[in-house]
C-alpha cells in the first residue's frame, strides 16, 4: 500500500475513534477529558496541513505510535480510569508517549535540518534530549494544570520522578531503534 494511502487511513481511523471517543466523554459529561483529547486529535490535523504544505513526510509507524499512545490516554487512563487504579499504566504510557515525540523529534530534525549522516553518538544525544524536553514539558503542563485545573496530575515527588525515568527509558529506546535503522526515520538513506 502506497505510503499516502496508508496515511490517509490512519487519518480515517483516528477520526472515527475521536469521535466514539467524543460520544463516550459527552455521554458522562467529562468535558476536561473531551477537551484533552481533541487537543491531541486536532494537534495531530495540524501537523498533516504542515506537512502536505512545507512537503515533509513524517513515516507512518510514527503517526501510528502518536495515534496508540494519545488514545491509550484517553480511552484508558482517562475513560476506563487506569491512570487511579493501575500502578503501571501512567509510567508505561509515559515510556511509550515519550518514545514516541522522541521519533517524532528526530525525523522531524533531520528533515528540516537536511541532515546527511550522523554518528550513533548523534543521534543518541539528540535524540534522547529531544525526548527528554518533550517529556519536561509534559510535566510542567501537568503541574500548571494541578495549580489552576485542580487535578491531580502530579500526587507526589516520587510521581513525577518516576514520569521522568519512563520517560527517559522511553527516549533512550527511541534512540536505540534509529540507530539500529536510520532509514526508519530518513527516507534518503
Amino acid at each position: 500500500m502506497h505510503p499516502i494511502t496508508k496515511s490517509k487511513l490512519l487519518t480515517a481511523t483516528y477520526t472515527m475513534i475521536a469521535i466514539i471517543l467524543s460520544i463516550l466523554f459527552l455521554l458522562r459529561n467529562q468535558a476536561m477529558y473531551l477537551f484533552e483529547f481533541l487537543i491531541s486529535y486536532f494537534s495531530y490535523l495540524l501537523f498533516l496541513y504542515i506537512e502536505k504544505k512545507r512537503n515533509i513526510r513524517l513515516e507512518n509507524y510514527i503517526k501510528w505510535f502518536y495515534i496508540l499512545s494519545t488514545t491509550a490516554n484517553s480511552l484508558f487512563g482517562e475513560y476506563f480510569n487506569l491512570f487511579n487504579t493501575s500502578t503501571i499504566f501512567d509510567k508505561l504510557l509515559h515510556m511509550v508517549g515519550t518514545f514516541t515525540f522522541a521519533l517524532m523529534a528526530y525525523s522531524l530534525f533531520i528533515k528540516i535540518f537536511d541532515s546527511r549522516v550522523y554518528t550513533p553518538a548523534f543521534i543518541f544525544t539528540i535524540t534522547v534530549s529531544l525526548g527528554m524536553a518533550i517529556g519536561v514539558l509534559f510535566e510542567i503542563i501537568e503541574y500548571i494544570a494541578d495549580i489552576y485545573l485542580k487535578t491531580l496530575n502530579q500526587p507526589s515527588l516520587e510521581d513525577t520522578n518516576l514520569d521522568l525515568i519512563f520517560n527517559l527509558i522511553g527516549a533512550v529506546l527511541a534512540s536505540l531503534l534509529i540507530i539500529s535503522n536510520q532509514k526508519l526515520v530518513d527516507d534518503k538513506r
